[in-house]
């Protein structure tokens, strides 16, 4: 039984996600996809307590791995380098609107704003290191896998592969044996 997938099921290598039959989310899909996640940890650990805890880490390492794997092949740097984006913007977020800035000065405010930072350092370091490696591997295997690929075979496959959503073709006016300026200087006649 061979384990290739006929052109005809395959979806261009631009638009794949790391299943070669299914269309990947776009780059700010998944970027948003992981995004939700971190804010549903987040949700969950803020109804559990005032602090952020693994419950939180957890949801945002499953995050951008899945962004990772679901976004299109061409949208695969973003998804690689935003754990450490998503950490930057949400934890200091977090931290501001539970008003728990320090009170007694810029530096208190700053240590108040870095510890959550650091304590979420190594498990941002992992899940960067993770998604840095499957977004190579994927580059390296989809390409691998399917040399074929050239610009004018992604075309070709284009061509028999049908999205779900077609544009409706508009219908064209009708030609007609006379020119404009045929029709223009028989009025003027």
């Amino acid at each position: 039984m061979s384990t290739t997938i006929p052109p005809a099921r395959r979806v261009p290598l631009a638009d794949r996600s790391v299943v070669a039959t299914k269309t990947g989310v776009p780059w700010w899909g998944a970027v948003l996809g992981a995004f939700a996640m971190t804010g549903t940890g987040i949700a969950i650990d803020l109804t559990l307590g005032d602090t952020l805890t693994k419950i939180f880490l957890v949801f945002y390492a499953v995050g951008c791995v899945a962004a990772v794997l679901a976004v299109q092949h061409r949208g695969i740097f973003a998804a690689m380098v935003q754990p450490p984006l998503i950490l930057a913007v949400t934890v200091p977020l977090v931290v501001h609107s539970l008003g728990s800035s320090a009170r007694g000065g810029l530096r208190n405010e700053i240590i108040t704003l870095a510890l959550p930072l650091i304590n979420g350092f190594p498990t941002m370091a992992v899940t960067t290191a993770v998604t840095v490696g499957l977004g190579v591997a994927r580059i390296l295997i989809q390409r691998r896998a399917y040399p074929s690929d050239t610009p004018e075979r992604i075309e070709s496959d284009r061509e028999s592969y049908r999205p779900r959503r077609q544009l409706i073709q508009r219908p064209t006016a009708p030609t007609s044996s006379k020119t404009r300026s045929e029709a223009t200087a028989g009025r003027g006649a």
